[in-house]
C-alpha cells in the first residue's frame, strides 16, 4: 500500500507482432505498452509508453525536450483503500482513483519509471533531481539496469507464441520496491492469441483489378481493412516545395470540416508527412489532419524523399491505429495514379489546384496487411 491507495509500479500489455515498425525493427520484433499504475491506463488508451521490446531505446514520442513533456505519462490509476462502502462488480471502477504522476514520484514512489525536467537547461534527466519536475518517462527502465523489462517481454513472447503456435499478446504488471535490496516481481496475467486480421492474396483482395487501384504499396504499415472513406485530400506531386507550409494550412482547413461531420478521409500527397523541414515535406502538425484514417506517401516531382517513419510524428499514426502506404519511387512496385485522382470532380480546390478535396459516390477500401506489408486503395 501507499497511503490510502495500492498500484502495482507499473502494468502493461505486449504482442508478438508489431503491425507498425519503423527504422531498423521488424513486425517479429514485438511491441508492447507500459503505463505507472494499473494497467486501465493501457487499455483505455489514456496514456501509455509504446516500445519494441527488441530495441527498447528507440522513443521517437521522447525525441526531443518537448515531445517528452508532451507525452509522459501525466495519470495513473490505482485502488482506493478507503472505500470500505463500495462492493465490486464486474464492470464498475468505483473502487479506483485517478491520480497525478507528479507528486507520487516526487515522493519517491516509483523512481524506477522517473526522469526529471530540469527548467534551468531545459533537460530531461534520468531518475528525480532535485529543482526539477518529474515525469514518468520509464528511461531507468528502458535505458538504464533498474529492471530488465525488454529482455522478460522478449524472453517471454518468444516462448508463449512458441507454445500457442502463432502470435500472442499478454498483460502484465511489474512491482518494483523502491531501493537496490527490494523485491522486483514480474506478473504475467493473461496470455491469448493475437487476433489478426489476414487480408487473401498477400495483403490484396482475391481478383483484385490492381490496374484500377488508386494507391498500390509494397510498404504499408498498419493491418486490415478500413472500409467506406468516401473522402480524399490529394495534394499534387508537382507542388512547388516552397508552398509546403501553405498547403498545411489549406489541408487543416478541410480536415476541420471533416472533423465536424465526423468523417475520415484518405491523405495523399509527396514528401514526409508531418515533416520539420518544409522543403521535404508537408509540415502538418497531429491537429491538422486529426480526422485522417489512411495517409499515403509518394516523391515530389522533383525530389525523391525517404519515408517519414521513426519521426516523432509517426507516434501519433500508431496511436490511432492510421494505415500508412508509402509509393515513392523506392518502392519498386508502388504508384499513386493521380491521373484519375484528377479526372475526380472536387468538392473543394485550394491553391490552384494542388490542394483538392474529393467526395466519392462510391467508398474506397483501404486494406493492408501487416504481415507482408503490402497494401492498396481500391
Amino acid at each position: 500500500p501507499r497511503g490510502d491507495c495500492w498500484w502495482p509500479t507499473f502494468s502493461g500489455i505486449a504482442a508478438s507482432y508489431n503491425f507498425y515498425p519503423f527504422g531498423d525493427m521488424r513486425p517479429e520484433d514485438g511491441v508492447a505498452y507500459v503505463a505507472m499504475g494499473l494497467g486501465k491506463s493501457v487499455v483505455d488508451g489514456i496514456e501509455a509508453l509504446r516500445f519494441c521490446p527488441m530495441h527498447p531505446r528507440v522513443l521517437p514520442q521522447f525525441g526531443s525536450t518537448r515531445d517528452t513533456l508532451k507525452n509522459a505519462q501525466r495519470r495513473f490509476y490505482a485502488v482506493a483503500l478507503d472505500r470500505y462502502d463500495y462492493i465490486p462488480d464486474l464492470g464498475g471502477d468505483g473502487a479506483l482513483r485517478l491520480l497525478e504522476t507528479g507528486p507520487a514520484l516526487a515522493a519517491g514512489l516509483a523512481p524506477s519509471v522517473a526522469s526529471t525536467y530540469l527548467p534551468s537547461g531545459d533537460v530531461v534527466r534520468d531518475g528525480v533531481a532535485a529543482g526539477g519536475t518529474p515525469l514518468a518517462t520509464f528511461a531507468p527502465i528502458l535505458r538504464g539496469s533498474a529492471f530488465p523489462l525488454a529482455e522478460v517481454l522478449t524472453h517471454l513472447l518468444r516462448v508463449t507464441q512458441r507454445g500457442m503456435g502463432g502470435p500472442v499478446e499478454m498483460e502484465f504488471a511489474v512491482d518494483l520496491a523502491p531501493g537496490e535490496e527490494g523485491p522486483r516481481v514480474f506478473h504475467l496475467l493473461q496470455v491469448r492469441p493475437m487476433p489478426v486480421e489476414r487480408q487473401a492474396a498477400g495483403g490484396l483482395p482475391e481478383g483484385a483489378d490492381l490496374d484500377r487501384a488508386l494507391v498500390v504499396s509494397r510498404r504499408a504499415l498498419g493491418n486490415g481493412r478500413k472500409h467506406r472513406l468516401a473522402d480524399l485530400v490529394v495534394v499534387r506531386p508537382d507542388l512547388p516545395r516552397s508552398a509546403t507550409r501553405e498547403a498545411a494550412a489549406a489541408i487543416e482547413a478541410v480536415n476541420a470540416d471533416l472533423r465536424r461531420e465526423d468523417t475520415g478521409y484518405v491523405l495523399i500527397g509527396p514528401g514526409r508527412w508531418g515533416s520539420q523541414d518544409p522543403w521535404l515535406g508537408i509540415p502538418v502538425t497531429w491537429a491538422q489532419i486529426n480526422a485522417v484514417r489512411a495517409i499515403v506517401e509518394c516523391d515530389f516531382a522533383d525530389l525523391c524523399v525517404e519515408p517519414s517513419q521513426g519521426s516523432h510524428f509517426f507516434h501519433n499514426l500508431t496511436a490511432f491505429g492510421v494505415a500508412f502506404l508509402m509509393a515513392g519511387s523506392t518502392e519498386r512496385g508502388s504508384r499513386v495514379d493521380f491521373d484519375r485522382l484528377a479526372a475526380l470532380p472536387a468538392v473543394r480546390e485550394m491553391m490552384g489546384g494542388a490542394v483538392r478535396h474529393v467526395r466519392l459516390d462510391t467508398p474506397v477500401d483501404v486494406l493492408v496487411d501487416g504481415a507482408t506489408g503490402r497494401g492498396v486503395i481500391l
